[in-house]
Formats: structure tokens, C-alpha cells, sequence
């Protein structure tokens, strides 16, 4: 079996209270055979030392290739 991965981006800050755009997005990935099998909120640390955390989620997605 093999697998194809993506990742897919979402401004959590940018689309607020507009949910329904994010499960139209993983909705449409799904009829094309994608699956999320992870999210990850996107922290850097600046150069103080101090991690930060970014309104930025990226969702990891993968389907079985032939």
C-alpha cells in the first residue's frame, strides 16, 4: 500500500466564527479521497527564546495511491 500526503493551511484568526468554510475545504477533500490525520497549530520561537503561537493550523492529509 502506498500513501500520498498534503497539507492544508487555515487561518483560524482570518475565517473566525466561519467553521462551514473550513468543513467545505476538509468536505471537498474527502470526496477526493483525502483524510486528515493530524492538525498542528504553527508555533515559532523569536529570538528572544519565547515560543509563539501563530493563528495559522496546518492539517496533514494523506490517500492511498494505486
Amino acid at each position: 500500500m502506498k500513501w500520498q500526503y498534503k497539507t492544508y493551511s487555515w487561518n483560524s484568526a482570518y475565517l473566525l466564527g466561519k467553521y462551514e468554510e473550513l468543513e467545505k475545504d476538509l468536505n471537498k477533500l474527502g470526496e477526493e479521497g483525502w483524510e486528515v490525520i493530524n492538525s498542528v497549530p504553527i508555533q515559532f520561537r523569536g529570538d528572544d527564546g519565547v515560543t509563539e503561537q501563530t493563528d495559522e493550523v496546518v492539517y496533514l492529509l494523506k490517500r492511498e495511491i494505486d
